[in-house]
């Protein structure tokens, strides 16, 4: 059986009807090789994603970045996509993206995290880490 992170757990017991309903379907399914804990809901993300957008300062963007993915739980690639393309500098994207590696819902799409990435050198490392191409 899958371990369940506190934030499915808050999830699955709510009982509410939405993106929770389907990651609840495949945790419970026993083959399962999506996703390895709930993600934040859209209603979750979007304020997340705002604070982090909101940072003028570069550091600043950066730390909200981290702490946000820290406090929230689980992200999808897809959305540790959308807040890396918030991020100035290519090394601080490479950062944050191994900062939020382990709290990816969804490791195996990983990859897509390299199309916010400029240089050759930071997509190997990148994946050196994830071993996701």
């Amino acid at each position: 059986m899958k371990k369940l992170t506190y934030l499915a757990l808050i999830c699955i017991a709510s009982l509410q009807s939405s993106s929770c309903d389907i990651i609840r379907g495949a945790m419970n399914n026993p083959n399962n090789t999506t996703y390895r804990c709930v993600p934040m809901t859209q209603g979750e993300f979007g304020p997340y994603h705002s604070r982090v957008a909101s940072k003028t300062f570069a550091n600043d963007r950066l730390e909200a970045a981290k702490q946000g993915a820290t406090r929230g739980g689980c992200l999808t690639a897809n959305q540790i996509g959308q807040i890396t393309s918030l991020i100035d500098f290519e090394f601080d994207r490479v950062k944050y993206a191994k900062h939020a590696y382990p709290l990816c819902a969804d490791p195996a799409n990983y990859g897509i995290i390299n199309n916010y990435l400029d240089h050759e050198s930071s997509k190997r490392e990148l994946n050196q880490l994830t071993g996701v191409n």
